[in-house]
């Protein structure tokens, strides 16, 4: 019998735990979405670390090198990330 191994793909920017890293995977949704995080120097491949969010569906603040950013709930929920693996 085989262990079926569940695999772990990208998840919501809001389901990361607060302290966590993660790479950008992926940016759901239109051209002014994607520019603003750009801007912000947020694009996929790039690693991010989630500081805190508030409760209720406040903001997430995050930060990218030395940089803080807060982002809304509704722009978090759009920013797919893929966990980075603790080093054993």
């Amino acid at each position: 019998m085989h262990k079926k191994i569940p695999s772990i793909g990208p998840i919501m920017l809001t389901q990361l735990d607060n302290g966590a890293s993660a790479r950008v995977a992926e940016l759901k949704g239109g051209r002014q979405f994607v520019g603003r995080l750009e801007a912000m120097g947020i694009v996929p491949g790039t690693t991010i670390t989630k500081s805190s969010s508030s409760i209720m569906k406040g903001p997430v603040v995050l930060k990218k090198g030395s940089t803080q950013i807060a982002i809304g709930y509704a722009m978090a929920q759009r920013i797919m990330v893929e966990q980075n693996k603790p080093n054993p």
